[in-house]
């Protein structure tokens, strides 16, 4: 059941929208949330389309559960089944994981610039980093997206 097609429609969307708190979409489009200890401390996300379910692993995790809430947001609007989002060293590479990653960054990078008043020339990835908990690993993923999409990140 998507609601959109892939993440840029998913972007144009919040931008029409002028939507900058992902929390709104998840009460807009009526998506529930299950916190629970009973995950692997591996797994922190799981996304169920089908039933708009996240589940969050609440352990604790370094990972800041915005970016988790975000990627798995993503997959829910978009329809799309998630591979168990794991604490890995690695970056994954499949499509569906790149199009979550970019929707969370989308909307998390939003939030960040115009709380703090950020404009393109000032961004710097390693303080959006540390504040929403991302993994570092994920640095150049999101150097890259703000390098192709920065016209519609900072319009």
């Amino acid at each position: 059941m998507a609601v959109f097609n892939n993440a840029a429609q998913l972007q144009q969307y919040l931008i029409n929208q002028n939507m900058l708190d992902y929390t709104k979409l998840i009460t807009e489009f009526d998506i529930d949330i299950v916190r629970t200890d009973e995950m692997p401390d591996t797994l922190l996300g799981l996304a169920l389309p089908k039933t708009r379910t996240i589940f969050i692993n609440s352990n604790n995790s370094t990972i800041g559960e915005s970016f988790i809430l975000a990627h798995e947001l993503t997959h829910v609007l978009m329809g799309v089944e998630s591979a168990a989002f794991y604490r890995s060293s690695y970056v994954s590479t499949r499509k569906t994981e790149v199009a979550a990653n970019d929707g969370a960054f989308f909307m998390l990078i939003k939030e960040f610039i115009t709380k703090w008043s950020i404009d393109k020339f000032n961004f710097n990835v390693e303080s959006f980093i540390n504040y929403y908990r991302v993994p570092s690993m994920y640095y150049f993923q999101i150097q890259s997206f703000v390098s192709r999409n920065a016209d519609i990140i900072f319009a």
